[in-house]
């Protein structure tokens, strides 16, 4: 049985790319993971990893879709039953879908989208509220140099991202007890990028879809556990003077959670 005095961060998108390089660095560091992801043989194998990773830490999967409503429930549950405590949240899991100009799009579709990329952010962290402010935790929510900048064909990724920059300020701004974190973690070499170089021909603007095509022919895409290794670092340390702010992975202030 693991060690209680070990933290307790849950992961969600925690079974590829970013989120399972965040659980990688986790276990090196030594914390239990609730890892949450759709896939249950993916999280079964990460499950193997980070026991090999850190024996003596505990990894607990979690199956489920985030729009589902009651899924954030199931989580928290998840990880107090077996551990009694939350330590931290790493909000990963996020949808890029749709991408199609604003004419070409349903309102639906961008529904859809923010079901993923807010509301199931918004509902977990609810959840979890009273047992981070017990252990004055953490939160660290993935954004995107996207909800900064504008790119055709990604509205409803731009606005979303931008939305939860907003949530994590206010977030921090209401709960003075816990620290949370909005961070961009660069063009990541993930499944993500993928669908950018398969799909986004059709709809992006010419020159920033060969932005991201150049990035991803030339290998210049990060590797996940570069940004992980930051995120992972933050959501066991960062301290108060970093709550309510969108950083990128890279800015100075965050040296000291660089490897």
């Amino acid at each position: 049985m693991a060690s209680k005095t070990l933290p307790v961060i849950v992961v969600t998108g925690a079974s590829r790319g970013l989120g399972k390089a965040v659980c990688h660095k986790l276990a090196s560091q030594g914390a239990n993971i609730v890892g949450v992801a759709r896939s249950e043989k993916l999280l079964s194998e990460l499950k193997d990893e980070i026991e090999k990773i850190n024996p003596e830490c505990t990894f607990v999967p979690c199956a489920g879709d985030l729009s589902d409503g009651e899924i954030a429930k199931r989580i928290v549950n998840t990880a107090v039953e077996k551990f009694g405590r939350i330590d931290g949240l790493v909000n990963n899991a996020g949808a890029l879908e749709p991408v199609k100009k604003i004419a070409n799009c349903s309102v639906e579709e961008w529904k859809r989208h923010f079901d993923i990329n807010v509301f199931a952010v918004m509902d977990l962290t609810k959840e979890a509220l009273p047992y981070l402010r017990k252990s004055r935790g953490r939160t660290v929510n993935i954004s995107s140099g996207a909800s900064t900048r504008v790119y055709q064909a990604w509205g409803a990724y731009c606005t979303s991202k931008a939305a939860l920059n907003m949530f994590s300020a206010c977030l921090a701004a209401e709960e003075q007890q816990i620290v949370s974190v909005a961070i961009r973690p660069g063009v990541v070499k993930t499944e993500m990028q993928t669908t950018v170089y398969n799909e986004g021909a059709k709809n992006m603007d010419p020159s920033e879809y060969q932005k991201f095509q150049k990035l991803h022919d030339e290998s210049g895409l990060l590797p996940p556990e570069i940004p992980g290794s930051v995120i992972a670092n933050l959501v066991l340390n960062a301290g108060r003077e970093l709550s309510g702010r969108f950083l990128s992975f890279d800015d100075p202030e965050l040296a000291s959670f660089r490897d």
